[in-house]
């Protein structure tokens, strides 16, 4: 059951980097800690997207308390 991300669901991950970009660009310069903290919640952002696609066919198929 592979599909790729609906067009709402595209559209929200590219509003949470762009979110996380937005925030984060004006320090970027400073630190090099703020430049691999906002690379590492742009990964975040990134795995939120690919572990919700994992999940709703597990939960399909097992129910949600296992996958929990």
């Amino acid at each position: 059951m592979r599909r790729l991300p609906r067009r709402r669901e595209a559209a929200g991950l590219l509003v949470g980097v762009a979110g996380v970009v937005a925030i984060t660009s004006p320090s970027l310069a400073t630190t090099r800690a703020t430049a691999i903290g906002a690379g590492l919640a742009l990964l975040a952002t990134l795995l939120y997207g690919v572990a919700f696609n994992l999940a709703a066919p597990l939960q399909a198929r097992h129910g949600a308390l296992p996958v929990v």
